[in-house]
């Protein structure tokens, strides 16, 4: 149980809004170096979403999916209450300013257009 809290809300959750708020970062920065270390982190912070979603699969069968019954049944809401609070912080921190340039602040519509992107996506991915 907890490694599957762990998974899901740090893995899955916490690592997927990061790579959101990095690439937000990223595309604010007009510096090329520092956008290339938004690049890199930006590289591995998706490969940890990306085990993080793998891991969680495999919670879905066998002996794991029957011990763990009771919280997969309320990980959907946990993991949107905690994407919520993330983005919550985010967007408190949003409020543009003169580092922008140097990838040290962003503004709300950073966010919102990398979340807006992000949305059309999975709804391409979930269409017939």
């Amino acid at each position: 149980m907890r490694a599957l809290r762990i998974v899901a809300r740090e893995l899955v959750v916490a690592e997927e809004e990061s790579v959101y708020v990095l690439a937000a970062y990223r595309g604010a920065t007009t510096e090329p170096a520092i956008r290339r270390v938004f690049e890199l982190v930006l590289v591995d912070e998706v490969r940890h979403a990306a085990a993080g979603r793998a891991l969680l699969a495999l919670f879905e069968r066998g002996e794991l999916a029957r011990t763990t019954a009771g919280l997969r049944a309320e990980l959907p809401e946990l993991m949107a209450a905690d994407r919520a609070m993330l983005r919550e912080g985010y967007v408190k921190s949003a409020r543009g300013g003169p580092g922008r340039a140097l990838g040290a602040c962003i503004e709300l519509a950073d966010l919102d257009a990398i979340w807006r992107r992000s949305d059309d996506r999975v709804r391409a991915r979930a269409a017939p």
